[in-house]
């Protein structure tokens, strides 16, 4: 799950993060479905952009994962969206979503002993920088 700014969180495919951080920049509930104990790999643009020009530089072929290696649950990343943004922010459960899947994290084993990325923005310091472009979004949108 890659997540950062210019996301839009309108776009039916966009991510998790950038939809909570929306609705945290106009004060509203974060929408959780199910218990919000479901996990997911979140990795930053940056990181991505970064691995995509190790791996183009290096002589490795085939599959590899992308990711962090490290799950988060949505319950855990509601709370960094309530860090980020300043306050605690009420969340409303929703029904599951039918066939979501509960578990979600990437094996990097490989691009890491291969092509030697490791992922260096961690979730906070991601969200961080994300907040902070939303922040400027509203303000050049007049919000």
């Amino acid at each position: 799950n890659v997540f950062g700014p210019r996301q839009d969180p309108s776009n039916p495919y966009s991510g998790v993060i950038s939809k909570f951080l929306e609705r945290a920049s106009v004060n509203e509930p974060l929408l959780i479905y199910g218990d919000g104990k479901q996990t997911r790999d979140f990795i930053f643009v940056e990181d991505v952009a970064r691995a995509l020009l190790m791996t183009a530089m290096s002589d490795v072929t085939g599959q590899l994962n992308l990711g962090t290696g490290k799950e988060t649950s949505i319950l855990d990343l509601a709370e960094v969206v309530g860090r980020v943004s300043g306050g605690e922010l009420k969340r409303i459960h929703m029904p599951a979503r039918k066939g979501e899947i509960l578990r979600s994290c990437a094996d990097v084993s490989r691009i890491r002993e291969e092509v030697g990325f490791e992922a260096e923005i961690d979730l906070l310091e991601g969200m961080r920088r994300t907040w902070e472009w939303f922040k400027r979004r509203k303000i050049q949108d007049g919000g």
